[in-house]
């Protein structure tokens, strides 16, 4: 008897020994019989044992019975035989992946090459001359820019009833809105702005304050203020400008002091200086004295500084308040 019909009783053996529940020496048989077993017979072990897991119990024995039949010789297929239990054991184990996809397409084994494609002909687009080319871009950029928007006159929205509900006289004196303000304190020569570098002079970082003069004014030599003493206080240097000007320009002194006092608005603690100083220094009186309004509301036209805002008895508003704290 050859080793393969050996290995087939073994099996026979094996499986009475696990039908009557003696699974200890059922293990012990089979690890002799892989012990002795040669290439050939572990291969068709182990190929029956993957199609019993890989495969449900019928589609199994179907497999193993196509293999019993191709056997080369019987004592393959005894050993196959042995192999097939008698009903279903359980050792088939299902998988939870999904099948695999075919390799050509979706439900199809064809290869690409015999596939055969239809080209509906009838859906191609015609090639556009440049001339029409260039008319469809210009019909798809004035529809894209119109936005749907009608030619002609079209209705007017809130923003241009508005606009038309507006007064062009509105009391508004626009030459005098375009003009900006001076940014610095003006020259006390000419009056005018001065730049940047004119209040960081030399005489500046020397520590014996501004001239007040611009930088034309300063090479023409003109007046300016006097030089102050070193470690001067911001009291000492307002004192030094109100009482330049006062004696520069006499009875306009008070106009001017109003200007520089109001353009000192962003500095609270210059316009104190400048409203106590006047408080306590007498001004030269003006030439012409303002005649009071019938009407304490009544609009004098300008004031005396040029302004025109809300000016009472002579005074405009300013003014007044300049006025106001000197006398306080």
């Amino acid at each position: 008897m050859s080793q393969i019909e050996t290995l087939s009783d073994a099996l026979v053996d094996v499986a009475d020994l696990v039908k009557s529940g003696d699974s200890r020496k059922a293990k012990h048989q089979m690890a002799k019989i892989l012990d002795v077993a040669d290439a050939s017979s572990l291969g068709i072990l182990r190929w029956c044992a993957a199609t019993l897991e890989h495969y449900p119990f019928p589609i199994a024995v179907d497999k193993m019975r196509n293999a019993w039949k191709r056997a080369p010789a019987p004592q393959y297929r005894d050993l196959i035989a042995a192999c097939v239990p008698e009903q279903d054991n359980g050792q088939y184990i299902p998988t939870n992946e999904a099948p695999a996809e075919p390799p050509y397409g979706r439900n199809s084994e064809r290869a690409p090459r015999n596939s055969h494609r239809r080209v509906d002909r009838s859906r191609r687009k015609a090639r556009h001359t440049p001339h029409q080319a260039r008319q469809n871009a210009h019909a798809a950029r004035y529809f894209r820019e119109r936005a749907g928007v009608a030619e002609g006159p079209q209705l007017k929205d809130r923003d241009d009833r508005a606009q038309d509900a507006q007064v062009y006289a509105s009391g508004l004196d626009y030459d005098k809105a375009a003009v900006p303000d001076v940014r610095r304190l003006p020259c006390v020569s000419c009056w005018l702005e001065r730049a940047s570098a004119d209040a960081t002079t030399n005489r500046v970082r020397a520590g014996h304050g501004d001239d007040g003069l611009c930088g034309e004014c300063r090479e023409s030599k003109r007046p300016g203020i006097p030089e102050l003493p070193r470690h001067h206080t911001l009291t000492d240097a307002v004192a030094a400008r109100c009482a330049f000007i006062v004696a520069r320009t006499g009875p306009s002194a008070r106009a001017i002091l109003r200007n520089e006092w109001r353009r000192a608005s962003s500095d609270t603690r210059r316009q104190t200086l400048i409203a106590e100083w006047v408080k306590t220094h007498p001004l030269p009186e003006t030439t012409t004295t303002p005649q009071p309004s019938p009407t304490p509301t009544a609009v004098d036209g300008a004031c005396e500084c040029g302004s025109i805002r809300q000016v009472r008895h002579g005074l405009c508003l300013d003014c007044r308040k300049l006025d106001s704290a000197t006398a306080a």
